[in-house]
């Protein structure tokens, strides 16, 4: 088996990391055909002040009106950026910033609509289809980046992937990762591995990712070092990635505007051939950005910020943050947030608001990030 070879370098203002490549490859970018869970707002809003007392009381008012809790993990919200708009942003930012050829794959939750809506244009004939499948694992989930799946076979993996989801069942999952390994074209990757999605705790979760890859590495063809992980568990990730042999790739798991901050360097023409430098060669040349040394709390608010901003260029139903966000209630229809707030907004819900806008805006963000202007120190 021959022995991977992982370049990663840090690239400063000005720096020249680009020399000798041709093309940068942009993974794991999310557009608003992207459904991202609700179920972490419990665990955060009992947190904060003044916006928790607030949570608490329409939890109980909702649990009196309806005898259970409401269940966040039913609700989903989308980023607010096209496909389209997601796609020119990686591209200008490559070509400009580095002077090379881009190759882009977005990768929404379980969803290959992306590649789909753009694919009816010749401009983007060349777009890999790809999503992030959220794969069940024992008592947690795990995210596999899926990328440039075959299109003869597409309906019949997409409906095994659905069916493994909904009804995990022993040795289903290694015949599905299997089948997909047979395209040559095809890229597996396992995403932010020590990301703890179920509150499952960090020492299990690690264990978990191990298990996870000594049943399947054979099937994985690199982990992902992810532009909104910390550098402490993107190092954790490159040592797992290590101890199992496999490369480590970028995924700059982008939900907003910011293009991704990690990105892979390489000579290949298309997408296909720069697969094949991962799978077969096994050398893979990740380029950091320099934002990805920012606070990363400021980066998260920058990217809460561009969710809560209107988008009057976006169709109807995706211009302001109501209408991204939807609920399954007691009826059992999904709706956006707009539709059962359509004259008034929660008291709680206008305190959160309030703060978060108070925090990014125009006059308190240079102030945070002064106060948190400590740059990451990547040892590589």
């Amino acid at each position: 088996m021959k022995q991977p070879a992982t370049s990663i370098k840090v690239a400063d203002k000005g720096s020249d990391y680009e020399h000798g490549f041709r093309t940068a490859v942009s993974l794991h970018a999310h557009t608003r055909h992207s459904k991202e869970s609700l179920g972490f707002i419990p665990k955060y809003a009992v947190r904060v002040p003044v916006i928790s007392s607030f949570f608490r009381r329409e939890r109980n008012r909702y649990f009196r009106s309806n005898g259970k809790s409401l269940d966040f993990s039913r609700g989903y919200w989308t980023p607010p950026v096209s496909a389209q708009a997601v796609y020119i942003s990686e591209t200008k930012r490559i070509e400009s910033e580095l002077g090379l050829d881009a190759l882009v794959s977005m990768t929404d939750h379980d969803d290959i609509a992306t590649a789909n809506s753009l694919k009816t244009s010749h401009l983007f004939q060349g777009l890999p289809i790809s999503l992030e499948w959220t794969v069940p694992f024992e008592e947690s989930v795990l995210h596999l980046g899926i990328h440039n799946l075959p299109p003869r076979t597409l309906s019949e993996i997409m409906s095994g992937l659905s069916s493994y989801a909904l009804q995990p069942q022993e040795g289903m999952l290694e015949e599905l990762l299997a089948w997909i390994g047979e395209y040559p074209d095809t890229l597996v990757v396992l995403n932010h591995p020590f990301s703890d999605l179920r509150s499952i705790g960090p020492q299990r979760i690690r264990q978990l990712a191990f298990d996870f890859l000594n049943r399947h590495k054979h099937v994985i063809h690199a982990l992902e070092m992810n532009g909104y992980r910390s550098w402490m568990e993107n190092r954790n990730a490159i040592s797992l990635a290590e101890t199992f042999r496999l490369p480590v790739v970028s995924g700059g798991d982008r939900h907003g505007c910011a293009p991704n901050a990690v990105l892979n360097l390489t000579n290949a023409k298309t997408f296909s051939e720069f697969v094949s430098e991962i799978r077969k060669d096994k050398v893979s040349y990740v380029l950091v950005m320099p934002e990805y040394r920012d606070n990363l709390f400021t980066r998260f608010l920058e990217s809460l910020a561009d969710f809560f901003r209107e988008y009057p260029e976006n169709p109807l139903g995706f211009q302001k943050w109501t209408d991204r966000v939807f609920l399954q209630l007691e009826d059992g229809l999904v709706r956006p947030l707009s539709y059962y707030w359509q004259r008034t907004v929660p008291t709680w819900v206008k305190s959160a608001m309030l703060v978060f806008r108070l925090m990014v805006s125009k006059r308190i963000r240079p102030a945070l990030r002064m106060a948190f202007s400590k740059k990451e120190k990547l040892s590589l």
